[in-house]
């Protein structure tokens, strides 16, 4: 979504902003929105999928890769490799599906879906055994109660949340519809993509600092691309009355939608404590798994 600049945002706000938050990282200049040549502009198949979690930060994740000049997305969620009946008509339709892009550029395409599909793994494996795959996730309370509020803000009619989560003794119910329980485990969708790739084939983002910190989030993912480090902390602006960060592209401002930032529906504290005591040793396990921890307390 394009707006013009927010009034309340100007250059002494942006300094004020980058005094506030020290240079962690060598700095581009502002990027500005760069041509290329349009030879051998054609539709290719993707060299790096995210593939989830859902409701940790895919969209914001894609969309802040679009400051990078190297770097082409697919917009939207395409479950080409997850949907038989799309996967069933075979690479030369996938590719009528994705954005053109050059020969030296990084398309990207996103199904925070794939994570949980075992049939997803060997299907990517089969089409490009060199596939990179971004993971994002988030602390999995904070995902589980977002992806709740996420149903309900599009209108789906579901039971109270707590009538979903916990049983009729009161137990965390781990086949909760929707995903709800499942999708926060992440180190099974984890383990089902290692039998298919090497771990130096997956990078993690961390969800809960990409929030706080996206600019050091996104560094880290074009290291990992290997597409050099173009996206400047210049582009990248938290606005105060949305609650997120946006972006800055040319002279004008791109946020996501309202539907980003939802507040999450309630539970009493023995529930949210349930919750947590259920996570934590699947926590652990996530982090033996991927080899890198979180801050999830």
């Amino acid at each position: 979504m394009h707006v013009s600049p927010p009034q309340h945002y100007n250059q002494q706000q942006r300094q004020q902003q980058q005094q506030q938050q020290p240079q962690q990282y060598p700095q581009p200049q502002l990027q500005q929105q760069q041509q290329h040549d349009v030879a051998g502009l054609a539709p290719r198949l993707p060299k790096c999928l995210i593939i989830g979690a859902a409701k940790a930060g895919t969209d914001a994740l894609l969309e802040f890769l679009t400051l990078h000049p190297d770097i082409v997305v697919r917009h939207g969620d395409l479950n080409f490799f997850d949907v038989d009946k799309k996967y069933k008509r075979g690479l030369e339709y996938y590719r009528t599906l994705l954005p053109p892009s050059l020969p030296d550029q990084i398309l990207i395409e996103k199904s925070p879906g794939y994570i949980l599909s075992e049939k997803v793994p060997p299907r990517v494996r089969e089409m490009n055994s060199s596939m990179k795959m971004l993971l994002i996730v988030r602390d999995p309370v904070r995902r589980t109660l977002s992806l709740y509020a996420h149903f309900i803000k599009g209108g789906t009619r579901l039971p109270p949340v707590a009538a979903l989560l916990f049983d009729k003794q009161g137990n965390v119910n781990p086949n909760a519809r929707y995903d709800l329980i499942e999708g926060s485990t992440y180190h099974l969708g984890l383990l089902m993509w290692l039998q298919y790739f090497p771990r130096d084939q997956i990078h993690i983002v961390d969800g809960e600092h990409y929030r706080k910190d996206p600019y050091a989030e996104l560094y880290k993912v074009e290291t990992f691309l290997g597409v050099g480090h173009k996206i400047s902390k210049q582009n990248i602006y938290y606005d105060q009355g949305r609650g997120f960060y946006c972006m800055i592209k040319g002279n004008e401002t791109e946020c996501l939608p309202p539907s980003k930032g939802l507040t999450h529906p309630n539970l009493t504290d023995t529930e949210l404590e349930k919750l947590k005591n259920y996570f934590q040793p699947l926590n652990r396990k996530f982090f033996e798994v991927a080899n890198q921890s979180f801050d999830w307390n």
